[in-house]
């Protein structure tokens, strides 16, 4: 019998610097799992870490960044769970940018007067 995913991967939307913890559960113990981000195949590193106890595989995300956005995917054989990490960017950096915007809208309009007055 073929393994089967009795827990799929969930949709999850985190805020920057957060933690992600995605979770699945296979029908069998121990089968070894791919984890993929946007269709490439990932492995642990400092920044994310992949671990399977028995029937139940994980992909755990540190101090979560804007590129972290993507579809993570859990497969072994033709199985396969999908779910899609979405990061909601902090305040700070969007009044910021909101800021400067604002401050180049004023600068532009500024300058067209001048022009204008030539």
């Amino acid at each position: 019998i073929k393994p089967e995913f009795t827990k799929k991967l969930t949709n999850i939307k985190v805020k920057e610097k957060e933690k992600v913890v995605l979770i699945c559960e296979l029908s069998k113990e121990n089968i070894k799992v791919t984890w993929k981000k946007n269709g490439k195949e990932i492995q642990s590193d400092d920044h994310l870490k992949i671990v399977a106890d028995m029937k139940v595989h994980q992909l755990i995300i540190e101090n979560v960044t804007l590129q972290d956005i993507g579809e993570y995917s859990c497969a072994t054989g033709d199985v396969s769970t999908s779910a899609t990490i979405f990061v909601e960017a902090n305040m700070y950096v969007w009044r910021h940018y909101i800021v400067i915007r604002t401050r180049l809208f004023s600068l532009a309009s500024v300058w067209q007067q001048i022009v204008s007055q030539l």
